[in-house]
This record gives C-alpha cells, sequence and structure tokens, in this order.
C-alpha cells in the first residue's frame, strides 16, 4: 500500500521530489518525479488503467513507473538550469506551487 503524503505548500512538496520520492494523485491522474540531475520534474497524466499496468511492472522490474513511460510528460526546470528561459518556462516549483493539495501517493520503488 502506498504511503499517503499530503504538502502544506509547494515548497515541501518540491522538497519530497528532488530527495527522490515519486508522487501520484488518484483523483488526479498526475504523476511527478525527479526527471534529472539538473533538478527537472516530470509530469503524466494517467489513466487508471495504466496506473494498474505501471505498478504491476514496477514491481516485477523494481523500477519506477517512469521507466516505462515515453514521449507525453511535461518537463519542468530549475530556474538554475543553464537553459531556464523565465519568460518561457513554468518552473519546477511553479508546477508544485500549483498542484500541491490534495493527497498525493508516494509510488516510488522504495515505498512498494
Amino acid at each position: 500500500m502506498a504511503k499517503k503524503m499530503i504538502f502544506n505548500n509547494g515548497e515541501e512538496m518540491l522538497s519530497a521530489l528532488m530527495d527522490g520520492t515519486d508522487l501520484y494523485n488518484a483523483e488526479t491522474g498526475q504523476y511527478v518525479f525527479n526527471y534529472n540531475e539538473c533538478g527537472s520534474i516530470a509530469v503524466y497524466y494517467l489513466s487508471s488503467n495504466r496506473v494498474e499496468e505501471l505498478k504491476k511492472l514496477s514491481k516485477e522490474h523494481e523500477e519506477y513507473w517512469g521507466a516505462f513511460l515515453g514521449p507525453g510528460g511535461h518537463i519542468y526546470d530549475d530556474p538554475s538550469y543553464e537553459d531556464f528561459d523565465e519568460e518561457w518556462s513554468f518552473s519546477n516549483l511553479d508546477w508544485c506551487k500549483e498542484y500541491y493539495q490534495g493527497v498525493w501517493e508516494d509510488v516510488s520503488v522504495h515505498a512498494s
């Protein structure tokens, strides 16, 4: 059973992501995880059928959900990333501040 997580603000959520926690919100279908060593996060919107498939694959292969996802996610960079464009980019923290509310599940490999 996945650990339920509730965040008080976007900074708490981003901190959990940077610590390696993968998060899923069953109500919204959002799955978010730390995408790279530059602090970027990736966000996917998943159907309930896809979530069940990812749970099974993750358990079988001891791999995070993102390993089984291809194109289709959205990447939000850290503002310190060299290619970050303030005029056109929504940062990782901006995204977390927008979406931290609700109940999130820790779906990291270590949580299984």
